[in-house]
């Protein structure tokens, strides 16, 4: 068993909780634009804390995991341009490759800077979403490192920095403030080009939840990517020559994770009344959780699509807090959040049992 995971978890987990015992308040309107309500907001200092305690485990992360050695060799050697030629991972993250070569030039291609300075980028939006908008900020934050959000952030880097630069739109993108969300959008297309996904996730969100027409196409979707291998091979036929092409032949993520999240859809269907009356607006974020959910089935097909739950899991994040809230009394919510601590702790571990992320400062495994 990883027992850093477990003490890393409840230590950030702990801190978050902590931060929500000396909060202060501040008075925001309803969802439905009717009247006023106090939201309790976690002490800044603590936040501040875990962001930065965040950011220097992520930024000191070993270089041989998965794509992260990939980025920092890319980083090192290969920012002349030559790397695209090659049909590299130059291609479409012109922003980002920018933001790398600036770093290079004023750090002497020091690769512990890029990752910090990507660390930073990607781990400070979440964070500062997470304590403006969050209903429960303890719960969002444990959530981002348990569905394995934060692991992920310095392996599939470009997508996360893009991922979370239109999270730091989570006010627009709820209120449905399209063009400015837009703008984001495109700020996220030149870190990585698959940040387009969110402009149809969008218009998919801002529909009543649990739509009959839209529910049955989604059912069948799943379906589809369930029994149906040559529905994702499809998928993959419509990126023709792109970088991903080539991942057509790769396994399957873990069927674990889309199960969990198929058990989440029934519980906010089961709900729905309950947490639509609590959160008018939760409908956008109960919209999301259905298309993150379709999205990790059809990566048991191809590893690789789970990619593009990276711009979708954070809204999760956001979701389950206020079905916590809305679905059960004050005096049982202890339980059912202990319950939820536990269950999700649990999966955190099994999911990540042969993980070998390592910190070469802090010479441990993370």
């Amino acid at each position: 068993m990883n027992w850093y995971l477990i003490v890393f978890t409840v230590a950030i987990t702990g801190l978050a909780y902590l931060a929500m015992s000396f909060p202060k308040y501040k008075t925001v309107r309803l969802d439905g634009g009717q009247g006023h309500r106090i939201v309790k907001l976690p002490n800044v200092i603590l936040v501040i804390v875990i962001a930065i305690i965040l950011v220097a485990i992520s930024g000191h992360r070993g270089y041989a995991y998965q794509d992260t050695g990939e980025y920092v060799y890319s980083y090192m050697y290969d920012l002349t341009g030559n790397y695209r030629e090659k049909g590299g991972m130059f291609d479409g993250s012109e922003l980002f490759w920018l933001i790398a070569a600036t770093t290079r030039e004023i750090t002497n291609a020091n690769a512990d800077w890029f990752m910090l300075v990507f660390a930073i980028l990607t781990i400070v939006p979440i964070v500062w979403t997470f304590y403006r908008y969050s209903e429960r900020f303890e719960i969002s934050i444990f959530l981002f490192l348990t569905l394995g959000s934060y692991l992920v952030t310095m392996n599939a880097m470009r997508q996360c920095v893009a991922s979370a630069v239109m999270f730091c739109g989570y006010k627009l993108f709820m209120n449905k403030k399209w063009f400015l969300f837009f703008v984001l959008v495109g700020i996220g297309y030149c870190l990585h080009p698959t940040a387009v996904v969110m402009i149809p996730i969008f218009f998919y969100c801002h529909r009543p939840a649990w739509q009959p027409l839209a529910t049955g196409i989604v059912v069948a979707v799943v379906l589809a990517l369930m029994f149906v291998p040559s529905f994702t091979q499809a998928l993959f036929s419509l990126l023709g020559d792109s970088d991903y092409s080539q991942y057509e032949d790769l396994w399957g993520a873990n069927i674990m994770r889309p199960i969990i999240l198929l058990a989440i859809c029934v519980f906010a269907f089961v709900n729905r009344q309950r947490i639509h009356d609590a959160f008018p607006q939760s409908d956008v974020l109960v919209n999301m959780l259905v298309v993150h959910t379709v999205i990790m089935f059809a990566s048991t097909n191809s590893w690789v699509i789970a990619r593009l739950g990276i711009y979708t899991d954070l809204y999760v994040a956001m979701l389950i807090p206020m079905m916590v809230i809305s679905c059960f009394r004050k005096e049982n919510r202890s339980m059912a959040i202990a319950f939820l601590l536990l269950f999700f702790m649990a999966y955190h571990l099994y999911e990540n049992r042969d993980l070998a992320y390592y910190s070469i400062i802090l010479d441990i495994y993370m």
